[in-house]
């Protein structure tokens, strides 16, 4: 007696169940690990916050589904610092219920230790400490990618080839005006014959 059970959509299949690997989510924001991010922004001599920015604003473009080039907002970052940094604050505020972060001080102390690279003599060397405002927004980024997916697939937490470039080519810029300094301030303590 065929009563119909065994071509059931219902019925428990046959067999072993195959198994998938579940699929990582990427971040909301990139937000590296603070050790990454001050690396980073001292290696690349601050170019890195280029970056940080660029893909600040592509996660606002996409969570507020507007039209806007996010490339020219990072190029600008002096000027759209503190955009940015609100905008980081309202999207994060949506999921966490934690104090925002002070976005217009974290603006003006960026667009100024990062033009800190403008002073004449050894005083440019203030500029890498521009790394400072950006680490309590990647901080509250990181918070936010956390709370969307605790098991965010974080690609970002290491270091990659093109990390490593950065940090070499940066490294051996700094090598090279640190040697420059070295050797003006030893020049001066030299009387002129």
């Amino acid at each position: 007696m065929d009563t119909g059970l065994d071509s059931s959509p219902y019925r428990a299949p046959d067999g072993a169940i195959e198994e998938r690997p579940a699929t990582r989510a990427k971040p909301f924001f990139l937000a590296p690990p603070t050790l990454k991010l001050v690396v980073m922004m001292v290696f690349t001599l601050g170019w890195y916050a280029v970056w940080w920015f660029y893909r600040a604003w592509r996660a606002v473009r996409q969570h507020d589904r507007r039209q806007f080039n996010p490339a020219w907002r990072s190029i600008f970052a002096l000027f759209y610092a503190y955009a940015c940094f609100r905008a980081i604050n309202r999207i994060a505020a949506d999921g966490t219920r934690e104090k925002r972060a002070p976005a217009g001080l974290l603006a003006i102390a960026y667009v100024v230790l990062a033009l800190t690279v403008l002073l004449p003599g050894p005083l440019w060397l203030l500029s890498p400490l521009s790394v400072l405002p950006l680490l309590p927004m990647n901080a509250r980024a990181r918070r936010y990618n956390q709370f969307i997916d605790a098991t965010v697939y974080r690609d970002e937490d290491g270091f990659n080839a093109w990390n490593w470039l950065g940090i070499v080519v940066g490294g051996a810029c700094w090598a090279i005006l640190l040697l420059g300094l070295l050797i003006y301030f030893l020049s001066t303590l030299v009387p002129a014959a």
